[in-house]
């Protein structure tokens, strides 16, 4: 932790403490509330690559809240559970496949832009524009998951194996 005098640890180094110390009790199930917190994109970074090699090395299951993470932390990702401001569901799925959900319900991801930023933006119905509309609520956010065939999704992500996302250029891992 450190004092006046004496230097201590980086926020990085807390964070990858905190994992570490969770992990050498060889848990099955590893729930992280904001990891990459007060890291830089670099830093959030390191820390979600080590979670996830250790992760895949000892077959463990991850779930992980993060916010704002950069476009190499979020394609560190399998899954993703996104959620809209009040708890509802907006897409639940493989990583890979959320750039043509969004394209189907008419949300293009555009080019050179943060994925996960653009879907935050979309999701996010707490604010409103100078108008007074939210986009999600006004085209269809709030519906398009729930209309969805869900035998359809749950067997997909049942049946997930790592595909390349051919539209955008990306592949999950």
């Amino acid at each position: 932790m450190g004092a006046p005098i004496h230097k201590g640890i980086s926020g990085g180094q807390k964070r990858r403490l905190g994992v570490a110390s969770a992990l050498i009790t060889c848990l099955k199930i590893l729930f992280l509330d904001e990891p990459t917190s007060g890291l830089d994109s670099t830093a959030s970074y390191e820390v979600m690559s080590f979670i996830r090699n250790v992760a895949k090395e000892r077959k463990l299951l991850v779930i992980a809240s993060i916010h704002q993470p950069s476009t190499a932390t979020f394609e560190l990702f399998d899954k993703l559970l996104l959620l809209l401001s009040q708890g509802q569901t907006a897409y639940s799925g493989p990583v890979s496949g959320v750039w043509s959900y969004f394209e189907s319900v008419g949300h293009p991801l555009p080019l050179y832009v943060n994925p996960a930023e653009f879907i935050i933006d979309r999701v996010n119905v707490n604010f409103t524009d100078a108008h007074g509309t939210n986009d999600a609520a006004d085209t269809g956010l709030l519906t398009a998951w729930e209309r969805l065939d869900r035998s359809t999704a749950i067997a997909s992500d049942q049946a997930y194996t790592p595909v390349a996302d051919t539209a955008q250029g990306r592949q999950s891992t």
